[in-house]
């Protein structure tokens, strides 16, 4: 019989250092009286790397480059199993998905492309690759780990490449069925996140956070007893401690929808698969994991503002033409288009010869610039504003006028018309308010939020 399992998802900023690494096998060892799961990011700046890389050597680049490139990948892993007394084993695997991926640039700088399902095989090297230095750091410590990929436990998706959707009612059970015979044997699979398979077996990646959903997912699945995702920072706090400094704090709970809302903690994929097994989600704080904030559908009445959030270096997309309004579908024609060129809408308005879009933090200048194109083919004016940051105040806030105008108005005080795109207003039930402001002077803007709203 199967004990109670905890899920455990390490990310890049922990499987990029050793002591944490260290850690992370010493807490998995600790909670012995479980049947545990670890899921493992890509080092930190990995897979960002593998896209850059995939495209470039689609149309540029030579062989020596990509040798180079490769020894590149093997330096920064090999450097962090240094302190491992026995690495033989684990440098063979990582050598042979090494060699693995160089294949797959060979192959793309001999085709000149790259398509969608190429760059997914490409992007999963990176948790392929530290899932390897994961099981190490495990079986230094005595534990019997065995590296699985989200394709091998059964995790079915959509056919979207890049930002696939899982498919529940097709991949329920799958990982149960898979994983339960192994935690029976003692064994504590190291699952790679961010990876699943089509129905017809073709990779796919689960998008931005999609560690987390994975983790999430096979939490759910596996009617696990929490998910706990680790992090460097003390828990989820009321701001970045960064900007903030010591004025921050940990909030003890969240509940599913805030934390939805913050989006940076955790996915809204991630936590809409913790919501739905009802399954506690907690953020540990590495270094001690007792520091934590559990984000669940209990104790988290109270009302007001709990965390104000900012993601830098996002573009505001302003479209105008004087016969929007006589054209049906606008809003979801626009972005369906956007969603083809790989861009991820954080936020929109509407006018009423006008809309404006937030693409989030990921969104390149190369998608911005054929977006562009095509808007100026079609409208009569489109201007593009680089260079701000998305706020958020997140909390359980409901009709929150008050809040809502300390927030437009601190806002609204520190910048212009043309650098703000403003309409945060509650309605019943509102987890987040929300502004758009240049990047220059996001960070004094936080601390504004923080002070009025939350110290």
């Amino acid at each position: 019989m199967v004990k109670d399992v905890l899920m455990h998802k390490f990310g890049g900023e922990i499987v990029s250092t050793p002591k944490y690494l260290e850690k992370s096998a010493e807490i998995i060892k600790d909670n012995h009286e479980y049947a545990n799961v670890a899921v493992v990011s890509a080092l930190r700046g990995v897979t960002e790397s593998l896209a850059e890389k995939g495209g470039y050597f689609s149309g540029n680049g030579s062989e020596e480059e990509i040798n180079s490139y490769i020894q590149e990948l093997r330096q920064m892993h090999y450097d962090i199993i240094n302190p491992l007394g026995e690495r033989i084993i684990i440098e063979e695997n990582l050598e042979r998905k090494l060699e693995s991926l160089k294949s797959h640039f060979n192959s793309i700088y001999d085709f000149e492309h790259i398509d969608p399902l190429m760059k997914d095989k490409v992007l999963v090297y990176g948790e392929g690759l530290s899932s390897e230095i994961f099981q190490g750091y495990f079986l230094e410590k005595g534990l019997n780990p065995e590296v699985l990929t989200g394709k091998k436990i059964g995790i079915i998706t959509n056919n979207i490449h890049g930002d696939a959707d899982i498919d529940w009612e097709l991949t329920k059970n799958n990982i149960a069925n898979y994983l339960k015979p192994l935690l029976e044997e003692g064994i504590t699979p190291i699952v790679t996140g961010f990876d699943g398979k089509t129905t017809e077996g073709k990779i796919t990646t689960l998008g931005r956070g999609g560690s987390d959903t994975t983790a999430c997912a096979i939490g759910r699945d596996l009617k696990a007893k929490e998910i706990n995702l680790y992090k460097t920072t003390k828990g989820v706090t009321t701001a970045d401690p960064k900007i903030v400094g010591e004025k921050v704090r940990t909030i003890p709970f969240l509940n599913y929808y805030e934390a939805m809302e913050a989006g940076k903690i955790i996915h809204r994929k991630g936590v809409k698969h913790a919501r739905k097994g009802e399954i506690p989600i907690t953020v540990r704080y590495i270094s001690d994991p007792e520091i934590k904030t559990v984000i669940n559908g209990n104790k988290n009445v109270e009302k007001g503002v709990k965390l104000i959030t900012r993601e830098d270096g996002c573009y505001i997309i302003e479209i105008y033409d004087p016969e929007m309004a006589e054209k049906k579908g606008q809003l979801g024609y626009l972005s369906d288009m956007m969603a083809d060129n790989g861009i991820n809408l954080k936020l929109a308005r509407d006018g009423f010869n006008s809309l404006t879009f937030v693409p989030d933090s990921n969104t390149t200048k190369e998608s911005i610039k054929a977006v562009k194109k095509t808007l100026e083919e079609e409208y009569d004016s489109v201007i593009i504003i680089p260079e701000v940051s998305i706020l958020r105040a997140i909390g359980n806030l409901g009709y929150a006028w008050r809040q809502s105008a300390q927030f437009n108005e601190i806002i609204d005080e520190n910048t212009n018309q043309k650098e703000t795109c403003l309409g945060s207003y509650p309605y019943e039930y509102t987890w987040g308010l929300d502004g758009v402001v240049p990047d220059s002077k996001s960070e004094d803007i936080v601390r504004r939020l923080h002070k009025n709203l939350i110290e």
